[in-house]
């Protein structure tokens, strides 16, 4: 069965991973500034996972990508959003 992330409800006030059909909380975020690092699994016996470090410190840690690529394939885009004291349903 696969869910709709739209219809699940976002955890204010954590950073979140989206876990094919769940938001999982990594985090609790304050609102002071964030050093945030995420560490792709290019190549290697890690291939197909990624590190999360927040301030110098790993957080999470062999978080499957969402979809799978070939091994060496390129990535240039991070995307990030922030909602600040507000719940999406």
């Amino acid at each position: 069965m696969k869910c709709d992330p739209r219809l699940l409800p976002i955890l204010t006030g954590m950073a979140t991973w989206f876990c094919s059909c769940a938001w999982l909380g990594i985090l609790t975020l304050d609102t002071n500034w964030h050093r945030i690092a995420m560490i792709n699994h290019l190549s290697g016996p890690a291939f197909g996972s990624w590190y999360l470090q927040v301030d110098g410190s790993v957080i999470a840690t062999n978080l499957p990508w969402r979809y799978t690529c070939p091994e060496g394939t390129a990535f240039s885009r991070l995307r990030i959003g922030g909602i600040r004291g507000t719940t999406i349903l």
